[in-house]
């Protein structure tokens, strides 16, 4: 089977540098293997949406030498998503819940789902959320970079995949675009590690092919705290530099050579030597 992998940002904020190296990644790892790459905004939450923000992103992806195939993908897939959330509910996968998150911290100051609303009769046409049963449930994968990931998914309680606005969740979204892409590989950031657990459980409810997952760790910054749009990251400058110092992150070894290389040199030098089994086995790196 071809190699399909995919980035896929949310338009929430300009491209940083730790979601450059995801992209540095996912890209690098299907070119290397012969695959392809696509381009996906993640606009699933509106609510999340900054004006601008994806046209921003398509401008750096661009001006960095990066070529995805095909079409640029948004989570517009409604009839699928729905038939998925319908398929979960008619197998008692899910169930409504009419808890609000206030009421849920009043039993758990945590905040995790005690699975109070399992066995009531609740209206779905109702303003309520629909969770996954997650009830003895534990979720399994393999990592190329990180190994042998897993988790019991009901110490972490029943998970959204539709919000009491009609919004559908990332999970539940995420993979039903990437089975309609025909998507083989992802490749993102430890921090997701929790949500491939969970949607590894959403695609065995639903009898879809698990993709083949790598997790690289995040970056953060001299305080520890994570690169993000949320914590003031700023915005990549389109430079060779950065795409240098991502690769560095990553564990590969590009020639020095390469600073003052086109991208599109830069590029395939990266693609021919890129070795996955290189990438740091760790949650976190510090930035430069």
């Amino acid at each position: 089977m071809k190699y399909r992998g995919r980035f896929a940002p949310s338009p929430s904020g300009h491209l940083h540098m730790g979601s450059l190296l995801a992209a540095v990644a996912s890209y690098a790892d299907a070119k290397h293997n012969n695959g392809d790459w696509f381009l996906r905004i993640d606009n699933i939450d509106t609510t999340r949406i900054s004006l601008g923000s994806e046209s921003s992103i398509l401008y750096s992806l661009e001006a960095l030498g990066f070529k995805w195939d095909g079409h640029i993908r948004h989570q517009d897939n409604y009839n699928q998503y729905q038939e998925a959330l319908n398929y979960l509910l008619s197998h008692q996968h899910a169930y409504p819940c009419q808890c609000s998150r206030s009421e849920i911290y009043k039993l758990n100051n945590q905040g995790i789902y005690s699975g109070i609303c399992r066995s009531k009769r609740i209206n779905i046409n109702n303003s309520v959320s629909i969770r996954i049963n997650t009830q003895n449930r534990v979720s399994q994968f393999k990592d190329i970079i990180q190994g042998n990931c897993g988790q019991n998914l009901e110490a972490q309680g029943d998970f959204i995949i539709r919000r009491s606005d009609k919004i559908i969740s990332y999970h539940l979204a995420a993979i039903i675009d990437d089975y309609l892409d025909n998507i083989t590989h992802v490749v993102r950031a430890h921090d997701l590690i929790d949500s491939s657990l969970k949607q590894t459980l959403l695609l065995k409810h639903l009898h879809l092919p698990v993709p083949t997952y790598a997790h690289i760790p995040i970056l953060i910054n001299n305080e520890g705290i994570k690169l993000s749009k949320r914590s003031g990251a700023n915005a990549v400058t389109n430079s060779l530099l950065q795409l240098y110092q991502a690769a560095k992150y990553l564990g590969q070894q590009p020639d020095k050579a390469l600073l003052t290389a086109t991208f599109r040199d830069f590029w395939q030098e990266i693609i021919n030597n890129w070795d996955i089994r290189q990438v740091p086995k760790c949650d976190k790196i510090s930035e430069l």
